[in-house]
C-alpha cells in the first residue's frame, strides 16, 4: 500500500497548486462530556496556527470555539492557498460571523481573502424568539451558512457580502431559495463594513454591554498596564467541580454518601488500571480513554489525568462545608 508509486503520488498532489477550495466542514466543537468518549483529533501544526492568528487577535476569554473542526477547515484553506489567487466555497456552520469568541477569526479572514460573501441560511434555534419556529436546511441544532471568500491579489479594495435568507420556519422555502436564486448575482448583497473589534453584523445591545463597566477582568486583576477599569479588583472562575451533582448536596449525610461512592468507585478503576498495567509490561501503555467505564464515574480530563498518574483518592469528612451554590441558594460543598 506505501510503496514508493504510491508515495510520489501523494507528494505531487501535496506540491500541486490549488485555486479553489469546496467543502461542508463537520460542525461540532467538542464533546460536551468526557463520558461520550469521542474527543476531535488533535493537529498541532493546524492548532498551532490558530493559536497565532485567530485566538491571539480575539479578545473573547473562552477560545475552545476557534478549534471546531469548521475553523480549522478556514485556517487550513486560507493557508493552502497561499499566496495564489482562489476561492474558497464552505457550507458551515454559522456562528462565526457573529459570535464574540470568533472576532479575531473574522479580523483574520478579511486579511487573507479580497471578497467574502456570506448566505445565512438561519436555524440556530437557541437563538428563537418565545413563539418563533426556526427551520434547518440540514434538521440541526446549529446555524447553517454559506461563505464563498475570494482571493484576487489585483483587488484595489476588501469587501464584506451579507444576506440573510428570511425565516418562514420551513426549510423548504430556505433550499426553494437557493434553487430559484442559483447564483450569486441574483443575491441582494448587504455591504458590510467591519470595525475595529472585528465586528461584522451590528448589534446595538452588544454595542451598549460593551459600555458597561465589567464586574472583573483578568488584565485588571494582574494589574497590568492598560488594563479597564472593573468593579472588583478579584477576577476568578469560582469552585469548578465538573460533577456538581456528586459534589453538591443540600443535605450533609446525602453528600458524605454519594462522595464516598464516588472514590469507591474511582479507586476500583485504579486497582483495575494498575492491574492492566503490570499485565503489559513496560512494552504498552493503557489507552485511558477506552479503559475506563463511563457507566460508573462521569469522568473528565482532569480524573483521567490522576488515574494515569496512578494517585488514588481519599475523601475527609471534615472539609465539608456549606457553599453559596447560587444566589440565595445554600448547598454542601
Amino acid at each position: 500500500m506505501f510503496n514508493e508509486k504510491n508515495t510520489q503520488r501523494i507528494a505531487r498532489q501535496l506540491a500541486a497548486p490549488i485555486n479553489v477550495i469546496i467543502g461542508n466542514p463537520p460542525y461540532n466543537a467538542w464533546q460536551k462530556s468526557e463520558n461520550l468518549n469521542n474527543k476531535n483529533r488533535p493537529y498541532p501544526s493546524l492548532d498551532a496556527r490558530i493559536r497565532e492568528t485567530y485566538a491571539r487577535d480575539s479578545r473573547a476569554t473562552n477560545k475552545n470555539s476557534l478549534y471546531d473542526p469548521y475553523v480549522r477547515f478556514f485556517r487550513w484553506a486560507s493557508d493552502r492557498l497561499q499566496d495564489r489567487d482562489g476561492i474558497v466555497a464552505f457550507v458551515s456552520n454559522n456562528s462565526f460571523v457573529s459570535a464574540h469568541a470568533f472576532d479575531g477569526m473574522r479580523k483574520h479572514l478579511l486579511q487573507d481573502f479580497t471578497h467574502i460573501y456570506h448566505l445565512d441560511l438561519g436555524g440556530n434555534v437557541r437563538k428563537s424568539q418565545r413563539g418563533q419556529k426556526i427551520s434547518n436546511v440540514f434538521d440541526i441544532r446549529v446555524g447553517v451558512g454559506i461563505t464563498i471568500a475570494v482571493k484576487r491579489q489585483a483587488a484595489a479594495a476588501r469587501k464584506l457580502f451579507y444576506y440573510a435568507v428570511p425565516e418562514t420556519g420551513r426549510k423548504e422555502d430556505k433550499l426553494a431559495y437557493l434553487r430559484t436564486t442559483g447564483t450569486l448575482r441574483r443575491v441582494p448583497w448587504q455591504a458590510l463594513t467591519p470595525d475595529e473589534r472585528g465586528t461584522w453584523l451590528p448589534d446595538p445591545e452588544a454595542e451598549a454591554f460593551e459600555a458597561l463597566l465589567p464586574l472583573g477582568d483578568k488584565e485588571a486583576k494582574r494589574s497590568q498596564e492598560g488594563a479597564p477599569k472593573t468593579i472588583f479588583a478579584t477576577y476568578s472562575l469560582g469552585v469548578n467541580t465538573s460533577r456538581d451533582e456528586v459534589i453538591y448536596a443540600f443535605q450533609r449525610g446525602a453528600l458524605l454518601a454519594r462522595v464516598e461512592a464516588f472514590v469507591e468507585a474511582y479507586n476500583a478503576e485504579l486497582d483495575r488500571y494498575k492491574r492492566a498495567m503490570r499485565a503489559l509490561g513496560a512494552k504498552e501503555k493503557v489507552d485511558i480513554d477506552s479503559f475506563v467505564r463511563y457507566d460508573l464515574i462521569k469522568w473528565d480530563g482532569t480524573l483521567k489525568g490522576h488515574l494515569a498518574r496512578e494517585r488514588e483518592a481519599r475523601f475527609d469528612p471534615s472539609r465539608v462545608r456549606q457553599s453559596l451554590y447560587r444566589p440565595f441558594t445554600k448547598r454542601y460543598l
